[in-house]
């Protein structure tokens, strides 16, 4: 299978560490893993990817940010992005994408439009593209409950996401 992994919103710790395990994983497997250059402004255009291979994975857990890059685009505001999107993830050849990101609440009042928006998002291309996208973006109010969840006391949520993506794209082929 041909697993891609982005990274979305801003540079957030665990990102590397998810973009790891998922990718050492899906290496495991035999699968091919691609890398969306800077979020979703990589599937928009004329898409930025790249294979990632076991080299890339090493020595990244102590780098801060994310090794693919992210922003802040959302494609579903821009006028033909829907079309770009689908587009690029045809091209591809993706069975399944991971959507890594992380949103803290902060003291601002945003948030929860922010969570609603890249949920609806997400949730967007996915019925648009029928490719499984596993929603590895945690939602935490601190700092510390970010990082629990990234991998540490409390499961890694990126890694989950990346399973159940994987999951449902085995399935589908099962299917067809």
């Amino acid at each position: 299978m041909r697993i891609g992994i982005l990274t979305g919103g801003g540079d957030a710790p665990g990102l590397n560490a998810a973009i790891r395990g998922v990718g050492r994983r899906a290496l495991a497997h035999g699968d091919t893993v691609i890398g969306v250059k800077n979020g979703w402004a990589g599937l928009i255009g004329d898409g930025d990817f790249m294979e990632l291979d076991r080299r890339l994975f090493s020595g990244i857990l102590q780098l801060g940010g994310t090794v693919l890059g992210s922003s802040r685009t959302n494609p579903m505001k821009r006028e033909g992005g829907r079309e770009e999107v689908l587009r690029n993830l045809g091209r591809a050849e993706l069975d399944a994408l991971v959507a890594i990101g992380c949103l803290l609440r902060g003291e601002t009042a945003h948030y929860d439009i922010i969570v609603n928006e890249v949920t609806r998002g997400i949730g967007e291309v996915n019925l648009a593209t029928g490719v499984p996208i596993g929603f590895g973006v945690i939602t935490c109010e601190t700092l510390e409950q970010a990082i629990d969840r990234a991998g540490l006391r409390l499961g890694n949520k990126g890694f989950e996401a990346a399973l159940a993506a994987v999951e449902l794209a085995a399935l589908k082929r099962t299917l067809q």
